[in-house]
Order: C-alpha cells, then structure tokens, then sequence
C-alpha cells in the first residue's frame, strides 16, 4: 500500500503514519510540518504492530471527520470513551483511521476549541509556550527576535509575546507574510534575505539589541541572530531549516558580550503528565480567551499529502495546514 510514489518516498501505510503528522490523529486531522519531510526521507518500510492501550476510530459527519476514544483498557483513568483528544505526535503513526495510543500521552479537548483549531494549535501552541515561558522566559518590555514569524510557531508566538507585553520584530520571507505577521503581534518585520538583518535590528533598537531570539532557521542565521542580541541576550535555537548550526567556540559568546545559547525541545518540559497538562491548559486557555487566533491557511485531503509537502517546502504556506482524510 504505497502513497503517491512521486514524492520520493516507498513507505507503507504503517510507516507512513510515521511522517509525523504533529497533530492527533483522534480528530483525524493532521498538522503538518517541516520535521514531518525531513523525518519522510529517512524512513524504512517497515511494519511496527502498535501497543493495545486505548483504540481510536473515525466518526462521520458532514464530510467532516473526527476521532474520538472508542475502547480503553480497564485501568485507563485519564480519559473515557467519547472523549475529544489531542496528542503531540509521539508516539508517530498518525496517518491512520485507527490506532492504539497511551492514554497517559493524552489531552482532552476543551468545549471551547474546535476540532480544527485542536488539530492545528497544539503542537506548535506546546512550541510557542515552552519557548516563551521556559526558554527563555518572556516579561513585559521586552524586545524579542522571531525567525520564521508567518509561520504556524510564529503566528502563534507572536501573539502570545504580545500578549504578555513584549515588543516583537518579526523576520520573514515576503510581504505578504510580513502583513500577515504585522496582524498577528509583530511590531517590526525584516526580510528573510536582508544582509544586514543585525544592524537592521540594532537601528529598530536603537543600538542596544534585542533580548532574545527564537530562531527556528539553523545554520544559515545563527550568527546573525547571535549578532542582535543585546549583552547577556538569550539565543534560542529550536529548528534546522537550513542545516544543524555548526559547532563553535564558547569564546564566540564571550565576544558578544556574555551572551547565553540554549537548544531546547518540547518533551523535555512535559516529560510527566502533570507538566504536559499543565502546558496544555494554558495554552487553550488562551486559544478559548481569543487571545490566540489559529490561522489554519491550508487544508489538504490526506490523498493529497504528497502536495503539502511540497508546498511546505517551498515555503508556498502560512500559518496551519491541516490534513482531513
């Protein structure tokens, strides 16, 4: 069972569920990301039977479909059958109509949030949330640096570090996402391809550099990024779109004036159920709020994934894209 040979991959249903798909398949509808392609092209056919915890299956209405929790084990506590649930795509082996899943991993969806807002907020809200609040955490008056800012992280952190009284300058591709990141919290844009985004910054900051940078990029703006931060600024690199950043010398931090350099990800700041509930209610506290407004700009059948992976990397997307089988 092969899915669109033209995309390069031979994968077989099982692995290809395995393409990453962030957002839970128990409402059956998909977030799609970069890590998705790049975790593609290194998958073997290879058939993995599932562990027999809970079971999902699909539930028609309207052409729209959702999943909800069908069967539990007996000694399953943290949700019931019928219940609404999102997972942040760990275990993989999204792509599915059914699974079983660890129902420990599992959140409950509130009434307030739509299943396409769950679909495509929770992981990259889980992202925006551990970078602004346990990365580096952001306080009122802050200037932040944010790579990528039309993207689905960006959007979201955006409007997040906005919300909390930062002052963000957005980096992004285009002008079209560039007013798209002005609407969302950036109070300044730069272009993706701007030589001097460092002095751009410095002139935008008059001359003192931001406090932090989020920037998702990679090797491609890591010392440029290190460039606009102010003396003891946070560097926060979470993402390689453009190649894992080179080592380098700690002395490189020391000529920038003290600077700090962290590398987090997501399952280290919910790594028990209490941390990742936690998380997750503040996140759609503020998506129920209005505070966060998911943009879901994209919408694919899942017969047609092969083409959301091109245009994601193209860069032909903004905000969310969602997969509905």
């Amino acid at each position: 069972k092969e899915l669109n040979e033209d995309t390069g991959f031979k994968v077989s249903i099982k692995t290809l569920l395995g393409i990453g798909a962030a957002m839970a398949t128990v409402i059956s509808m998909w977030f799609m990301l970069q890590a998705d392609i790049e975790e593609a092209r290194q998958l073997p056919v290879i058939e993995i039977p599932p562990p027999e915890i809970t079971r999902m299956e699909f539930d028609m209405k309207d052409q729209l479909v959702r999943q909800t929790i069908m069967t539990t084990q007996e000694d399953v506590k943290e949700i019931k059958v019928g219940d609404r649930v999102v997972y942040t795509g760990r275990p993989t082996d999204a792509y599915s109509q059914s699974r079983n899943y660890p129902a420990i991993q599992l959140v409950r969806i509130p009434d307030a949030v739509t299943d396409e807002e769950a679909a495509s907020v929770f992981l990259k809200g889980l992202t925006a949330w551990y970078l602004l609040r346990r990365s580096y955490r952001v306080r009122s008056g802050d200037i932040i640096l944010f790579h990528a800012a039309a993207g689905g992280v960006g959007l979201l952190a955006s409007q997040w570090a906005n919300h909390l009284g930062a002052i963000v300058i957005g980096v992004v591709s285009n002008n079209e996402k560039a007013n798209l990141a002005r609407k969302h919290g950036c109070k300044h844009i730069v272009m993706a391809d701007d030589k001097k985004i460092a002095s751009k910054v410095r002139e935008l900051t008059g001359g003192e550099g931001v406090t932090a940078v989020y920037d998702s990029i990679g090797k491609d703006t890591f010392f440029s990024s290190l460039d606009t931060l102010r003396p003891h600024g946070v560097m926060v690199t979470f993402g390689n779109a453009s190649g894992p950043v080179d080592p380098f010398a700690p002395g490189e931090l020391a000529k920038r004036h003290s600077l700090y350099v962290t590398r987090p990800v997501l399952f280290d700041f919910i790594s028990t159920r209490e941390k990742l509930l936690s998380a997750s209610n503040e996140l759609f506290d503020l998506v129920s709020k209005g505070v966060l407004k998911v943009n879901i700009n994209q919408r694919y059948a899942l017969k047609d994934v092969a083409q959301a992976h091109r245009d994601i990397e193209s860069r032909k997307t903004t905000g969310s894209t969602i997969l509905i089988p």
